[in-house]
């Protein structure tokens, strides 16, 4: 009895302690988020999977390149929730990117920014992508 009871407790202190560090964790990046997303996505990133793959974010317009030809333009536009609805206001804040080409949409989750480094992933399949800032 006195086993169980103390396997309860302990139990309890461990989830109370891992959901504090999840609050904390998800409060920090939203501090972040506030600041940072769509002034810190402005300028150009190189892969760091793919050296001849690079991205250029210059205001509303992105465009992809691979090898210095452009394969994709249009504009993007950022966002809370995925998938994003009619119904949906854009954030700059936001952590979903939605870009839009005259043929298609693009849509990627900011994993990781900052003034060096930017991790996106392509949904809805989930492929990671990481960048470099090169400017």
């Amino acid at each position: 009895m006195i086993k169980k009871s103390l396997v309860l407790v302990l139990s309890l202190f461990f989830l109370s302690a891992c959901h504090h560090a999840t609050e904390e964790k998800v409060s920090n990046e939203n501090k972040t988020g506030e600041i940072i997303n769509f002034q810190t996505l402005q300028g150009k990133w190189q892969s760091l999977d793919d050296e001849k793959s690079v991205i250029n974010f210059s205001g509303r317009q992105q465009k992809v390149f691979y090898d210095n030809e452009e394969v994709i333009s249009g504009n993007f536009k950022l966002y809370d929730n995925y998938p994003v609805g009619i119904e949906d206001v854009e954030n700059k804040t936001g952590e979903y990117i939605v870009v839009r080409s005259r043929e298609n949409a693009f849509e990627y989750r900011i994993l990781e920014i900052n003034e060096k480094t930017l991790t996106l992933s392509y949904l809805p399949r989930g492929n990671t992508l990481r960048y470099e800032r090169t400017q």
